[in-house]
């Protein structure tokens, strides 16, 4: 906006320069009226970016639930907890709108889970205003994680919440969220949202700092 903003002055002084040194008052007259065009031409094709801009927001926004690139991400409310235990809170990763939101399903019991969450927990720190890290653990073995986050992430800024199972009266059963979002046999698994909610990054493996990073840094570029 600021060049437009420039090149119509520039096309005006032009013009008013022209009319004070110019005997030709039609001269004048078509130097103006070509002034006329070229601003309307000018701010048609803004107004037509504009418009992509929108329609582009808008498929966010009516984006098809599921748990795809590109489907607006389900929802489910789950219990926060810390090194204390359950906080009493609850969270829902979809709801997190605004932020760009980094959900990972992980277990004390899962060797890869332990050996990536280091990287969440400095995604959480240097991102802390512009992305959400919420670290998803299984009903399998819960009992161990407050333990666990009381020694090595204590002062994290990862949200810690709980999965369910699907069946409540079945511990063996599979986990709730972690089906919901695609999840299969192994763990970890990543999911990557948006500010509006779409997914935009599902690793369903180990990841690392960089790839983490990587996807952040790119998303953050394009609402620049």
């Amino acid at each position: 906006m600021k060049k437009l903003s420039v090149l119509l002055l520039s096309a005006l002084l032009i013009v008013v320069s022209f009319a004070f040194t110019s005997c030709d008052q039609q001269a004048v007259d078509d130097a103006l009226n070509n002034l006329m065009e070229t601003s309307v031409d000018i701010f048609e094709a803004v107004f037509k970016k504009a418009d992509v801009h929108l329609e582009e927001d808008g498929e966010k926004e009516n984006a098809e639930l599921g748990n795809a690139v590109g489907n607006a991400c389900y929802g489910y409310e789950m219990e926060v907890f810390d090194e204390n235990g359950k906080t009493g809170a609850t969270f829902d990763p979809a709801d997190n709108k605004g932020k760009i939101t980094v959900i990972n399903f992980w277990g004390t019991w899962c060797g890869g889970c332990i050996e990536e969450l280091p990287y969440f927990d400095t995604i959480a720190t240097e991102y802390k205003d512009t992305v959400t890290v919420v670290a998803v653990h299984t009903h399998r073995d819960f009992d161990t994680a407050s333990e666990y986050i009381d020694t090595h992430y204590k002062d994290s800024d990862i949200i810690f919440v709980k999965d369910v199972p699907l069946d409540e009266d079945d511990v063996n059963s599979d986990e709730a969220y972690f089906k919901m979002l695609g999840g299969g046999d192994s763990y970890p698994i990543t999911i990557i949202l948006d500010e509006n909610g779409v997914i935009i990054a599902s690793i369903k493996a180990s990841t690392n700092y960089t790839t983490l990073k990587e996807i952040i840094d790119t998303q953050l570029a394009n609402n620049e």
